[in-house]
């Protein structure tokens, strides 16, 4: 008589409580600082002038003669964290809590990340405590909490070393399926900080 499978509600439990976690204390208090000058008001002003120039937000023009699409070499890095804010600000408007929102949310989804790639690795309690630990490091918070943007290239080197590490024990379609995951964290590292520092 084969064995009842044990229960899968405590790890259940565990992943919940993760993302209560991590939730909470990435989320609050996006609101509640103001803007670093000149750090973050520098870049949500690239921020305003990609959301009106991609997003077409009419609305987030300040000089219609200084509206221009933002270069890389304005930017200093990459794209993606940029758009990533100026879709906060082309929604919500312009707002500090608004270009610092995707931001929190790519935080979230690294998370995410680490969570199931110790749940594959190791599984119990320790993706749990993987993410309570993430969630309180003060470089990946601060990232979490700025519109510095080096935060989504900390996702992005976390989604391909998942993607990676699963396609190397995965098999057939699996394998194909953990291959694009990995290719998209490459793919997102190249377009926040470009061939050498994104994806080397």
């Amino acid at each position: 008589m084969a064995e009842p499978e044990p229960s899968r509600r405590p790890e259940w439990r565990w992943s919940a409580a993760a993302a209560l976690v991590a939730a909470v204390m990435l989320g609050q208090g996006i609101a509640s600082s103001g803007l670093w000058d000149p750090y973050e008001l520098d870049r949500a002003e690239l921020a305003r002038r990609i959301a009106v120039q991609l997003f077409r937000a009419g609305a987030l023009v300040a000089d219609p003669g200084r509206e221009a699409m933002p270069t890389l070499g304005d930017l200093g890095m990459g794209e993606l964290p940029f758009t990533s804010m100026a879709a906060g600000f082309a929604v919500f408007g312009l707002e500090d809590w608004a270009g610092r929102l995707p931001l929190v949310l790519w935080a979230l989804f690294g998370a995410f990340v680490l969570h199931r790639f110790l749940a594959r690795r190791v599984g119990g309690r320790a993706p749990f405590y993987g993410v309570l630990a993430l969630c309180t490091m003060p470089l990946y918070f601060v990232q979490a909490h700025t519109m510095i943007g080096d935060g989504v290239t900390m996702v992005c080197f976390a989604l391909a070393s998942l993607g990676g590490l699963a396609a190397l024990e995965a098999e057939g379609h699996a394998r194909v399926a953990w291959l694009a995951v990995f290719i998209a964290g490459l793919v997102g590292g190249y377009l926040c900080r470009g061939a050498i520092l994104g994806v080397g």
